[in-house]
């Protein structure tokens, strides 16, 4: 892989982070809003605790399954060291690009 490729499949993994970035937060959201609306509705506490423990079973699932796809998307598009397979698809990636090392184990990748 080239470092023009490599900065390309940088840019498409940010752009599906903030997508499910905002997908999870708008999904909070909405649970956030229908809890404060069933604060004041009439319903059994029963079902408003077991609203509550579904919501935030499935609120974990979804940021869990935004994780693995993040961490799945950066594998098949070739942003893991070849050497140690760490991930550079992270905050650091700047200082992969600049260097052109991996900064955890320190070999060449392009």
């Amino acid at each position: 892989m080239d470092k023009s490729l490599f900065i390309e499949n940088l840019a498409r993994v940010r752009k599906r982070k903030v997508l499910l970035l905002r997908l999870s937060l708008s999904l909070l959201f909405v649970i956030l809003a229908a809890s404060m609306w069933l604060s004041k509705a009439q319903v059994t506490d029963g079902f408003r605790h077991g609203y509550k423990t579904v919501s935030i079973l499935v609120f974990g699932l979804v940021v869990y399954a935004c994780v693995a796809a993040i961490a799945r998307m950066t594998r098949r598009l070739g942003l893991h060291c070849p050497h140690c397979q760490r991930s550079l698809a992270g905050p650091l990636s700047h200082r992969a690009v600049a260097s052109d090392t991996c900064f955890h184990c320190g070999m060449g990748l392009f």
